[in-house]
Order: structure tokens, then sequence, then C-alpha cells
């Protein structure tokens, strides 16, 4: 259980504070906590350094659960030096209580340990103070079971990111494979593509040089047998005029043989 020290009627009034305090007091009693902080920071309007003004706004804010607007009123309090003990140490315990209210343990030990300063003996306060340690440490724990936690989801986050990481590799590994292989298969097949040509442009080099060789042999051939036959053309004449001469020698041998026979016939008649 939180002790909340509420003061709503503390130190004299001037004569303009108190019909809208004193208003502003009733409608807090009744539970009107939005029109008691109207009228009361209305009363602050009049005279900003109203204490119970101040005091009673903390107040109000508190009950409406404006934890933020009752902290900045209490500190404003509690700072100042012109209290006295007692109004501070109440300052510092509802102020404990806005930090304890707002789950902000630390500041709220903080605040009950200043209360106790001023009030040594207060055991609402040592009670909201032992409640603020407890408070803490649950929160420590939670917080080291929540750490712990994310810890593990984060590892267990890690995991999976891991394996969906390897298995990704994996993926792009069996892809580069796949393309490696169908690289291979197309420089293979290049290759025998290559070779086909290769040995097509080999078989039409060889068949034009076999084509060459048999078309030169044939001109050899062919200038062999021109040669033959001029040859054999030369052979002919020469045989002609060979027998042209043969015969005119021949000729010339029977003019003699006849001239001789006529001589020799002369010899024979003068006997």
């Amino acid at each position: 259980m939180i002790f909340l020290l509420i003061m709503l009627n503390f130190f004299g009034f001037s004569q303009e504070e108190n019909p809208t305090i004193r208003e502003a007091n009733k409608l807090y009693n009744q539970k009107k906590y939005n029109d008691a902080e109207v009228l009361y920071k209305k009363s602050l309007e009049v005279n900003g350094k109203s204490l119970p003004a101040k005091y009673n706004l903390g107040n109000t804010n508190y009950r409406m659960e404006n934890f933020e607007g009752a902290l900045n009123t209490y500190s404003e309090i509690a700072n100042n030096k012109n209290l006295d003990l007692k109004t501070r140490s109440k300052a510092y315990h509802n102020l404990g209580n806005s930090y304890l209210s707002s789950q902000k343990y630390q500041e709220a030990i903080y605040a009950y340990k200043n209360s106790l300063k001023s009030n040594p003996g207060d055991k609402e306060t040592i009670y909201n103070l032992e409640y603020a340690k407890k408070q803490l440490q649950n929160q420590q724990n939670n917080q080291n079971q929540n750490d712990k936690n994310q810890d593990n989801k984060d590892q267990e986050n890690n995991k999976d990111k891991n394996n969906e990481k390897n298995k990704d590799n994996q993926q792009n590994q069996d892809q580069q494979n796949d393309q490696n292989k169908d690289k291979q298969n197309q420089n293979k097949d290049q290759q025998k593509n290559d070779q086909s040509k290769n040995d097509k442009q080999n078989n039409q080099d060889q068949q034009k040089s076999e084509n060459g060789e048999q078309k030169d042999q044939q001109n050899k051939d062919q200038k062999g047998q021109s040669a033959d036959q001029k040859k054999l053309k030369i052979s002919k004449e020469d045989a002609e005029r060979m027998l042209q001469a043969l015969a005119k020698q021949e000729k010339q041998t029977q003019l003699k043989v006849r001239k001789l026979e006529k001589s020799k016939s002369k010899i024979e008649k003068n006997w």
C-alpha cells in the first residue's frame, strides 16, 4: 500500500488567495479534480509563489494520475530552501509517491531518503522506501530475465539467420555448380563443334590438296604427253630427212655405179 500525504490547508492565506483556494479545496474534496486544478492554477496566476496553491495543485495532479505534472510541482516545492523540515519531508514523500506510480523506482528511493532526512521516524515514508526497493529489485530481475530471453531470442534469430544464410549459400553454390556444369558442357559442345569444324576443314584442305596434287599430276602428264608428242613429231621429220638423205645418197651411189660401169665398158671396148 502506498501512502499519499495530502495537505490541503497549511500556511495562512492572503485575502486575495483565500476565496479561490477555499473553493478549489471544496472541489478537490468532492473529487472534482479538473475543476479544482483550474482554480489552483488561477490562484497561482495571482501569486506564483503561493505554497498552498502549488502543493494542492500537485496533490490534484497526482489524483488525476498526471504524474508528470505532480513531479514538476513537488520538485519545485522540495527544492525551496525556505521550507521548514516538516513541509520539505512531505514534499519529498509525495515526490517519491509520484515516481513510484511512474515506476521510476530508483528516483522514488532517492526522494524517500531525502524525506527521511527531514523526518527520520516517519513510518509511512520508511514503508514506501522498502516497497520501492523491492519493486526496483523485481524490475531489475525482470529486466535481467528479459535481457536473457532477448539474448536467447537473438541467438535463436542469429541461428535462424545463419541457417538461412547457409541455405542461401548452399543454393548459390548449387546454382554456381550448375552454371559451371552448364558452362563445361557448353565448352565440351563448343570443343566438339570446333573439332568437327577442324576435321571438316582438314578434310576439305586434304581434298583440295589431293585435288591439287591430282591436277598437278594431270598437268604434268599432259605436259609429258605434249613433250612426247613433240619428241615424236621431231623424230618423224628427222626420219623423213634421213630417208630423203638416204634416198639421195642411194641415187648418187647408183650414178657412180653407172659411171663406173660405163667407163669399164669403154675400156673393154678399146681392147
